[in-house]
């Protein structure tokens, strides 16, 4: 059981940072193709993708504290949150990976 927290701390710390760096990798690649050339136009805001999302806010995780009064149903969301977290990561590692090979040109 006390693995799941390192694991869940390990997904979160992965995409924050990952994010960040396709962000600033991303900013590197157009500054370097010059003002000529733009970046694709990002996605309109979706509430389907807001909803969807909602299980990597962090006032979800808040929320999931609540629970701690009750160990079953607090380790159960606990759980939930770091398995969705574990696939929110892998999902956008890959999206992140696409975009950054698309501004590579290759």
């Amino acid at each position: 059981w006390l693995l799941l927290p390192l694991g869940f701390q390990f997904a979160a710390v992965v995409t924050f940072c990952a994010g960040l760096l396709r962000e600033q990798l991303g900013k590197a690649a157009v500054s370097a193709r010059g003002p000529s050339w733009a970046a694709p136009a990002p996605a309109p805001v979706s509430r389907v993708r807001a909803v969807a999302l909602l299980p990597a806010d962090y006032g979800v995780f808040c929320l999931v504290f609540l629970l701690l009064g009750a160990p079953g149903a607090f380790r159960a969301g606990y759980a939930a949150l770091a398995v969705v977290h574990t696939l929110f990561l892998a999902l956008f590692l890959g999206k992140w990976f696409r975009e950054l090979k698309v501004l590579r040109g290759g």
